[in-house]
């Protein structure tokens, strides 16, 4: 494990106790400049079609199974019933990290023991909600490329802000696109290195971690795929 890793798992920001991370970045003014973004009011959706057999999957767990059916009673009633089973950690679904995900020494955020059971969850964020400026980031736009061709850091970045003329502010989100779906459909899944960890993880924390970024939402995920190459750690922020 980087000792950078350690560092950082050992700073306590918000102050002792605190269960909500970065999300306390998102204050009033945080969310008064994400409403004031909003010019058509247009819904724009993030998630990947929902579907089965990703690499992680099995007979037991297929990764997506939704069973609908219907319960009709006697009086001319009825009742619409739905089951179903989501794996939100894979490639080809969107990706869903719980907030305690990755331990450090046995330890999740705040230090607290991975077998203590007042970790919080979505209970922490639910009273204020997750309401926030979105600067997207179109790396392969930016370099004119299909997809991040090699490693991206926090230099692409700035200068794919910059070229837009934004800056990020404390509690914005970063939309990071590197063009995964079209690497995705280009290269066969028997054939990616799944058990390798993206250098774009390591990029994300450390670059929130100097911009006072709060959440980080991507393309990418777990795999060895050629613009995060395993074995080149090098991040510039």
């Amino acid at each position: 494990m980087p000792e950078w890793i350690r560092a950082l798992a050992a700073t306590r920001p918000f102050g002792a106790g605190d269960r909500r991370g970065t999300a306390n970045l998102i204050d009033s003014a945080a969310r008064a400049r994400g409403a004031a973004c909003i010019s058509t009011g247009s819904s724009v959706s993030l998630a990947r079609p929902l579907l089965g057999g990703d690499y992680n999957s099995t007979q037991t767990r297929p990764g997506f199974h939704h069973e609908t059916w219907y319960n009709p009673a006697p009086d001319g009633m009825g009742w619409g019933q739905d089951h179903l089973v989501l794996n939100p950690h894979g490639l080809q679904n969107t990706h869903l990290d719980a907030l305690n995900h990755v331990a450090v020494d046995g330890t999740f955020y705040g230090g607290r023991p991975v077998t203590d059971a007042e970790q919080g969850s979505a209970d922490v964020l639910a009273p204020d909600g997750l309401v926030t400026r979105a600067i997207y980031v179109d790396i392969p736009h930016h370099r004119g490329t299909a997809w991040a061709d090699r490693p991206v850091d926090g230099a692409d970045i700035d200068a794919a802000l910059a070229g837009a003329g934004l800056a990020v502010e404390s509690g914005d989100a970063l939309l990071l696109d590197m063009g995964f779906l079209t690497w995705f459909r280009w290269i066969p899944l028997g054939t990616r290195d799944t058990g390798a960890w993206c250098v774009v993880l390591a990029l994300v924390v450390i670059y929130r971690h100097r911009r006072n970024i709060e959440p980080w939402l991507g393309d990418s995920g777990r795999c060895n795929w050629p613009m995060f190459c395993a074995h080149a750690p090098r991040t510039t922020v």
